[in-house]
């Protein structure tokens, strides 16, 4: 059954694929009037908390990596190791959503625009997976394709207890998955989970992910930020060389393994 709704929806991308991408445009664009709902505004904070720096990303809705959300924590990631009072960082969403990846609407379409997401959105996830300071993420909720790669760009990874999926659907859409999304995963992902979870598209509860690698702890959504704070200063009395002298040079993906 799977694979039968894999092969359907790589024919459909097939056929969005050969519409002109001005054609694409207006279709986007008249959907999104159809839904009389407002855009999202991503928004980005950061607050100082003790040594540990909290970036906590919303958009109002489901905290969808646009150019314009990528470039807003690429800019909050920038400004934290100019604070010499900062020694970790603790990254967030919103309630319910921590991200649903890149923005639907740019990828649908294509063209230049797309482009221009893919290489500014995953710029900014290296930004963050080489820290040189101790990178706690906390999941906040739903963490999908792209978020969850910049879920596993932490050093350590909580997830909030819930309802809520994490997971890389792309190849249950038809969608090809890039070589650092695929290099975190083999790093990161249990080896026996490995398969299922990039080839096999398969989604995960917190439990699930937390079994499967995707996550450290699952602590109650209530706890999930004291939590990580906790998590944060502890990592932040360890020596700073332990992480400023070899994580940058860890992960140093090429222009093909970050390419779609």
């Amino acid at each position: 059954m799977s694979e039968r709704l894999s092969a359907d929806a790589r024919q459909v991308i097939t056929r969005w694929q050969r519409l002109p991408v001005p054609v694409r445009r207006v279709i986007v664009r008249s959907r999104r009037l159809s839904h009389f709902s407002r855009p999202p505004r991503p928004q980005v904070t950061v607050d100082l908390v003790d040594r540990v720096a909290v970036i906590t990303f919303d958009d109002g809705k489901v905290n969808a990596i646009s150019r314009h959300a990528a470039k807003l924590l690429a800019e909050a990631h920038e400004c934290v190791p100019s604070d010499e009072k900062v020694m970790a960082v603790v990254l967030a969403g919103r309630a319910g959503q921590f991200s649903a990846g890149f923005d639907l609407d740019t990828l649908v379409i294509g063209g230049p625009a797309r482009q221009d997401l893919l290489r500014t959105g995953w710029n900014m996830l290296i930004r963050y997976l080489t820290s040189p300071i101790p990178l706690v993420v906390a999941c906040t909720g739903n963490a999908v394709a792209a978020g969850a790669a910049l879920l596993l760009a932490g050093d350590v990874r909580l997830a909030a207890a819930g309802e809520f999926t994490i997971g890389f659907n792309e190849a249950a859409i038809g969608l090809p998955l890039p070589g650092l999304l695929l290099m975190l995963a083999r790093d990161r992902l249990a080896p026996d989970a490995y398969g299922e979870a990039t080839a096999g598209a398969r989604m995960y509860s917190p439990p699930e992910a937390l079994a499967a690698g995707f996550v450290n702890c699952v602590v109650p959504a209530a706890d999930l930020i004291t939590t990580a704070l906790a998590e944060a200063g502890r990592l932040a009395s360890l020596p700073p060389e332990s992480f400023g002298n070899d994580k940058p040079h860890a992960y140093r993906p090429s222009r093909r393994q970050i390419s779609i």
